[in-house]
């Protein structure tokens, strides 16, 4: 109605940080004044720094290529590749998750976005065989138990000439060991997750697993 191109993407970004903001009983100034943005309100800076990673990394052009986004969280990601000329679908298995991307890339890019397990057989009933040429997870893989499953998907998913792009933290690094990424708990990344209980109360739901492991799924 009336807004420049400009005004659509400060707009996008703005209603996703209202909506942020009202989940976790803040509000948009406090959240956009922190030093460094934390990491949801990094969301976009973050899409464009790993989108140039990847094109410089494998030579990569998104111009028209079919991208999925698993574990598309706020959406940084899928509109920092949708920007740079791909078709893009984003899944997350949090509904609202998809609430803040979908709110992020309003007015800003033409993105479809499900809720949707990416390791489930629904993946094959929402897309077709080889839907896509090129499937990013970014921080996904240690939050997802069966690997086996995902990964199989994932060949149901690709064209024949498809790529996977993935990033996992390592767990058995001295700052991760110090700190664990999540919870800040020491030394939890290098005990099994059957034994969290012992410094943590809750279920595992992350799986620091050595590259070793990927390298072998893939």
């Amino acid at each position: 109605c009336g807004k420049s191109q400009a005004d659509g993407k400060t707009m996008a970004y703005e209603d996703f940080v209202k909506l942020y903001a009202a989940d976790v009983k803040s509000t948009p100034e406090k959240l956009l004044d922190q030093k460094p943005l934390s990491f949801p309100m990094s969301t976009l800076v973050r899409g464009e720094a790993l989108i140039d990673t990847v094109a410089r990394t494998i030579d990569l052009d998104f111009g028209g290529k079919r991208v999925l986004d698993v574990g598309c969280a706020y959406g940084g990601f899928s509109i920092a590749m949708a920007k740079a000329g791909a078709k893009v679908s984003g899944v997350d298995i949090s509904p609202r998750f998809i609430d803040y991307a979908k709110a992020n890339a309003l007015n800003t890019a033409r993105i479809e976005f499900n809720v949707l397990d990416a390791s489930s057989i629904d993946v094959r009933k929402t897309f077709e065989k080889g839907s896509f040429d090129f499937v990013l997870l970014n921080d996904v893989l240690e939050h997802i138990y069966d690997t086996a499953s995902l990964v199989a998907n994932l060949d149901w998913l690709l064209s024949d000439t498809g790529m996977v792009f993935f990033k996992v933290p390592n767990g058995f690094s001295p700052r991760f060991v110090l700190s664990e990424g999540h919870r800040r708990i020491f030394g939890l990344t290098v005990l099994d997750p059957d034994c969290w209980f012992y410094l943590y109360p809750k279920r595992a739901s992350i799986f620091y697993r050595p590259f070793s492991n990927f390298e072998a799924i893939f």
